[in-house]
C-alpha cells in the first residue's frame, strides 16, 4: 500500500470547519459533528488506498468522493492527497465549481 501524505486546502478546511460548526450551534451538541469527523477520516483512509476507485469530475483531475450529502473533492498524486474541497450537496452547486475553478488553476502553475 502507497502511504500518500493528506493536505488540506484553506479553502476545503473553511468549508469543513464552517459545517461542524454549523451543526454544532444548531444541534447544541457535539455528537453530529464529531460522527460527521470519523465519515470524513474513513474516506479519507479509502481516498488514500485507492485514490482511482472515485469518480473524476468534470474540473480537470479533480475526483469526488461521495458521502451521503457530503462530498470530498481532490486531487492526488503518487505520494500526496490534496483535499480541495468539502461540499455539503444542499448547496449551490455553481459555487464549488467557482472554487474548484480557481484551485485547479492554483496547482496547475505549480
Amino acid at each position: 500500500m502507497v502511504a500518500r501524505e493528506v493536505i488540506w486546502t484553506t479553502t476545503a478546511e473553511r468549508q469543513l470547519q464552517n459545517t461542524l460548526e454549523y451543526w454544532l450551534n444548531r444541534n447544541k451538541s457535539p455528537l453530529y459533528s464529531q460522527k460527521l469527523l470519523q465519515l470524513v477520516d474513513k474516506y479519507i483512509q479509502q481516498i488514500c488506498q485507492r485514490p482511482t476507485s472515485f469518480k473524476l469530475t468534470e474540473y480537470a483531475n479533480h475526483r469526488v468522493c461521495v458521502m451521503g450529502v457530503y462530498s470530498l473533492y481532490f486531487l492526488y498524486s503518487n505520494n500526496q492527497i490534496i483535499i480541495t474541497g468539502f461540499w455539503d450537496g444542499r448547496q449551490n452547486p455553481k459555487e464549488i465549481k467557482k472554487k474548484l475553478i480557481i484551485l485547479e488553476k492554483q496547482f496547475l502553475s505549480l
